[in-house]
This record gives C-alpha cells, sequence and structure tokens, in this order.
C-alpha cells in the first residue's frame, strides 16, 4: 500500500510541475534543426497570439554524373504572426502548454536571401507568403516539436508570382 501511495504522490508531482498555467501565451527563444537549423523568437502580442521571427540558414545540395557535386548554404529571414487557438482549452483539459504548445494558425512571410556560401549553385532571391496550420507539441520542459503547412504565394528573381508549398517539420531546443 505504502509503494501505491508513494507512486501516486510522485505522478502527481511530476504531473503538476510539468503542466504550465498561464492566462497567456508567453516569450520564447528556440533554435530549431533539422529542416536547416535556426533561431526562433517568440513575442506575445496579444493573450493567444505572437509574432514569431526566425533567422535560419537553408540551403540546397546536388550530384550528378554530369555536373558533379553542388551546394549552397543561404539565410532566411521569417516573420509570422501565430494566434494560438487552442491554447486555453489545452489548460482546461490539463495538458501542458510549455513553450506556448498548441495548435495554431498563421500567415507566414519569408525571404530568401540571393547571399550565400557554396560552390557552382547561386539561390535565387525570393519571398513567400504562406497561410499555415500548425501544431507545437511539447517533449518535456526544454524540447518541442512543430509541424506546420500551407500553400501560398511564392515571387522569384525574374519571375512571375507562382503557387508555393510549405512544410516545416523540426524540433526545438527553447531556452
Amino acid at each position: 500500500m505504502k509503494r501505491i501511495s508513494l507512486f501516486a504522490v510522485c505522478l502527481l508531482a511530476t504531473y503538476l510541475t510539468y503542466a504550465q498555467t498561464s492566462d497567456r501565451v508567453t516569450k520564447n527563444h528556440s533554435i530549431n534543426f533539422p529542416m536547416g537549423i535556426g533561431y526562433a523568437f517568440e513575442q506575445p502580442i496579444s493573450k493567444r497570439t505572437v509574432l514569431n521571427v526566425e533567422v535560419m540558414l537553408g540551403g540546397a545540395f546536388t550530384s550528378n554524373s554530369r555536373t558533379g557535386t553542388s551546394w549552397y548554404l543561404t539565410p532566411i529571414f521569417r516573420l509570422e504572426p501565430r494566434h494560438y487557438y487552442n491554447y486555453f482549452r489545452r489548460q482546461e483539459k490539463g495538458k501542458s502548454t510549455v513553450n506556448n504548445s498548441a495548435s495554431y494558425v498563421s500567415i507566414s512571410v519569408s525571404y530568401q536571401s540571393p547571399l550565400s556560401i557554396g560552390n557552382d549553385i547561386e539561390p535565387i532571391q525570393a519571398v513567400s507568403i504562406v497561410p499555415k496550420w500548425g501544431v507545437k507539441i511539447p517533449m518535456g520542459e526544454k524540447f518541442t516539436f512543430n509541424i506546420a503547412g500551407g500553400i501560398g504565394i511564392l515571387k522569384q528573381q525574374n519571375s512571375e508570382f507562382s503557387e508555393t508549398y510549405e512544410i516545416d517539420l523540426n524540433f526545438g531546443f527553447n531556452f
């Protein structure tokens, strides 16, 4: 009986210390990977909305028998207002909202710089605007898993507007 009571107390203590209860989303810094590596900062602008600012290092790698191996790395900048629409509902159900873990909708504005390092490939300067739906899932106190996607428009250097698909799939270390 003592073992069961001790186990129940430990389980309850873990649950209570894990769940974040806040009346609004919080300021958050994170390093994101594996689709590139980047730094993200979320600044609250209302009780359930943040302005997510990201700087990422993206790139490409190609290899074929005719041209050989080519690669480049380029900075990508993103500005993304995110509205965490089920933030309070998660809290009411006793689920964790640590590091703003909840489902969200956003409008992502990304800029890919023409500046790069690499060989034989030069990135194309581009701007995209993509409405997205996503979810940020907590993995303990310091890590999150984020998946998001959407369809939007892309304007590349010296070309017309075109349709684009954007998928985010990354792990974040929050500090």
